[in-house]
């Protein structure tokens, strides 16, 4: 059998790169189906502002353009907009209840810390508006339970 020499410097540095993975502890919740239901609030934004578009302007949108302003005057008003998604082992440990809001829409989402209690979540999309960067943490009521807050600048 070879012996490889391995100084400490070397074992120091593998043990510190490795510390945030070990560190690093899944959300303490069940898998499977979850509904999530979110309220957003956008700032110094009347819901008004987006029900003013005269018909005619609205008429000649495209549909899938008429969808998504459809979604955000539902955003806009404060209603809730409920979802559905199934939720894995993978998913609890790579960063959950974090779904695109919209399939046009690539985000890329980086966990911050983890515990069976709290995650913090970091993300950057690219949207057809241009892009958006955020904050997502969530916190553990109970097993079937998670409340969460979300920051998205644009």
């Amino acid at each position: 059998m070879k012996r490889i020499p391995i100084s400490v410097s070397t074992v120091s540095f593998c043990a510190a790169a490795a510390l945030p993975l070990l560190a690093a502890e899944k959300l303490s919740v069940n898998t499977g189906l979850w509904e999530t239901t979110t309220t957003m609030n956008i700032g110094g934004l009347p819901a008004s502002a987006l029900s003013a578009l005269p018909a005619e302007v609205l008429a000649n949108l495209p549909p899938a353009q008429l969808t998504q302003m459809e979604r955000a005057m539902k955003v806009a008003s404060g209603q809730p907009i409920t979802a559905r998604a199934c939720v894995t082992e993978k998913d609890l440990a790579d960063g959950a209840f974090r779904q695109q809001s919209q399939q046009d829409m690539q985000c890329s989402f980086t966990v911050v810390s983890s515990t069976p209690k709290r995650q913090e979540t970091t993300f950057q999309c690219t949207t057809p508006a241009g892009p958006a960067d955020g904050h997502l943490t969530v916190e553990v009521v109970d097993a079937t339970h998670i409340k969460g807050v979300m920051q998205v600048k644009a």
